[in-house]
């Protein structure tokens, strides 16, 4: 049965600072497929990530310095602690900040204040450190079936495929193009060539000729960084720091993790936790929400076209330094999201995650919880949301309550079966 497996005990959050292994070797360990990797998942945060950050935060009262700071720092820090995380552990540990969090603040700025919405986000990064400190995380990640995580997990994803589709409707030149080009790719299995390079290089030279590509949008500016006094008010602490605590541990921490060990990693849980609590609380001394490891960037680093498995980090380590050099462009970033064409961005998403959610719903559906796993699938794709929490933590809950009723057997044998879990994972 797979569920997550058991992690061994964590060295102090200190060792983080040790960077392993030494540049020789990660000299030695990069390859096409992950460099590719790592650019597609710049690509992703440019013209992903970026757009949604700039569209929620212009909704909300803040100044430009407000949003320059808020922007800067979360993804400085994403940078920074995937690096760090990835050159310790040697795997494709991807830490963001969480969108959904960042929505979830949106609504609430018009109610509370920039500096009592950080005091909610400096309790919520201290709170993920508690759960670390005793482990908390752990059991929990050990507690859930990793069918029904990986089911999560693609339903939660799944959109980013079908928007591919979605962008062949409206622009079928361009994302026909980049289709192409991955389906050649695909078909050649050169090493060198992986296919969403092939995708890149074929939709952005169809995107030149049609005159799709608009550079007069570009522009330099240096951001700007602010310290924000967080002030405690009960009512917004009652109302965003639990969820945000939820969202980046179910999420988040849940997901990603959990693909991670779908793809026969042993992810350290206890380290990842605290750094992703250290990186909360940061990101709310500057006025940005919280961190979390990230879902949709894991499937595209951790996935089998990063590579060799014992060699995907080399991916994450570039979209780390893609991250710090977005943060430095904060300005330059803004204007690099209307380059591209939109539907463009989406179908190079849609196809950086194609293989990842093949490989992960096989494993979630091909065991002893299909069920289980599938119902997980449907609820995470569906626009499900109550009491302000979407659908990834229903997507367990209603999972978990199918597997119980119809399929409890195998759901009691998952909790026995910890030591094989690894060995299973990486079938």
């Amino acid at each position: 049965m797979a569920t997550l497996p058991k992690t061994p005990a964590m060295q102090p959050a200190r060792t983080l600072l040790t960077l392993v292994p030494p540049a020789p070797r990660v000299v030695r360990d990069i390859t096409a497929s992950n460099v590719s990797a790592g650019l597609t998942a710049v690509l992703f945060y440019t013209f992903g990530a970026v757009p949604v950050f700039l569209g929620v935060t212009a909704t909300m009262p803040l100044t430009a310095a407000e949003v320059s700071s808020w922007y800067f720092i979360a993804f400085l820090t994403s940078g920074v602690a995937t690096i760090a995380l990835s050159l310790r552990y040697r795997q494709p540990l991807a830490i963001g900040f969480t969108l959904p969090g960042l929505v979830l603040l949106s609504a609430a700025s018009a109610h509370y204040s920039l500096a009592q919405m950080m005091g909610a986000c400096l309790l919520a990064g201290l709170a993920i450190l508690g759960l670390a400190a005793f482990g908390l995380v752990e059991r929990l990640m050990r507690a859930l079936p990793l069918p029904l995580v990986l089911g999560m997990f693609v339903g939660s994803t799944l959109h980013y495929l079908t928007g591919v589709f979605t962008q062949f409707d409206a622009s079928p030149g361009v994302v026909g193009a980049a289709l192409a080009g991955y389906l050649t790719a695909l078909t050649l299995r050169r090493t060198w060539l992986p296919p969403v390079a092939g995708a890149v290089v074929v939709g952005i030279a169809a995107a030149a000729m049609s005159g799709g590509l608009r550079f007069d949008q570009l522009r330099w500016g240096t951001p700007e960084v602010h310290v924000i006094a967080p002030a405690f008010d009960f009512a917004a602490v009652l109302t965003l720091t639990l969820p945000l605590v939820i969202l980046v541990v179910a999420s988040g921490n849940v997901q990603g993790l959990g693909v991670l060990a779908g793809q026969g990693y042993v992810p350290p849980v206890r380290a990842t936790t605290y750094v992703v609590g250290l990186a909360s609380i940061v990101n709310s001394i500057f006025g940005s929400q919280s961190a979390t490891v990230q879902n949709v960037g894991t499937g595209i680093l951790a996935g089998e076209e990063a590579g060799e498995r014992d060699r995907r980090y080399v991916a994450t380590v570039v979209a780390g330094l893609g991250c710090v050099v977005l943060a430095c462009a904060a300005t330059f970033a803004g204007g690099l999201v209307g380059v591209l064409p939109a539907g463009l961005v989406a179908a190079f998403a849609g196809l950086a995650v194609l293989r990842t959610l093949l490989d992960t719903t096989q494993k979630a559906l091909t065991t002893d919880l299909p069920t289980g796993a599938f119902v997980a699938l449907a609820i995470a794709a569906s626009p499900l949301s109550m009491f302000g929490i979407g659908p990834a933590l229903w997507a367990l809950v209603g999972g978990y309550a199918v597997s119980f009723v119809v399929e409890r057997t195998a759901l009691r044998a998952s909790a026995r079966c910890l030591p094989c879990e690894a060995a299973q994972a990486s079938r």
